[in-house]
């Protein structure tokens, strides 16, 4: 028995949301994606994934005992819930009425953000912000220490 019914609790507003625009690519075609979706976009929800935004997804166990001839002890252990929902199109989810609703557009809209904003590209040039000073501290001090040592010859 399979019960998924937390995958009906968790709200779909809080699901990792993926945009991809791969059939609006000009090259698509070549690459296989057939000619009846070009131009379309799509729109993948996935929950599951164990995250702060939704929450820590663990295994359920539960253990049982029946006593027959001689005491049985069984055990059932239900993997955490995931999910998928694979849209044709650009959708975005939204509430009405304690009803949640994905309204879906072909194409992405102008004004349309993503679920985490512009979080991923602010942390990736962050990272590259910080190699950078990083490498140039790295650098100041290896030439320091290059011209204190200056004439000593190899001592490794």
């Amino acid at each position: 028995i399979i019960n998924g019914s937390a995958i009906l609790n968790q709200k779909l507003t809080s699901w990792h949301e993926l945009f991809d625009a791969t059939g609006t690519n000009i090259d698509a075609s070549r690459y296989g994606l057939d000619e009846s979706i070009d131009g379309i976009v799509f729109s993948r929800f996935t929950m599951g994934e164990s995250s702060f935004r939704e929450g820590i997804k663990t295994e359920i166990e539960e253990t049982a005992t029946v006593d027959l001839d001689t005491r049985y002890s069984f055990t059932t252990i239900q993997a955490s819930d995931s999910a998928n929902l694979h849209i044709v199109g650009y959708a975005t989810i939204d509430t009405l009425d304690d009803l949640e609703i994905a309204g879906v557009t072909p194409t992405k809209g102008d004004d349309s953000g993503t679920s985490t904003g512009d979080f991923p590209a602010l942390i990736v040039y962050g990272m590259a912000g910080m190699a950078v000073i990083g490498g140039v501290i790295f650098f100041i001090i290896s030439g320091r220490q290059l011209k204190r040592e200056e004439g000593q010859g190899q001592s490794g």
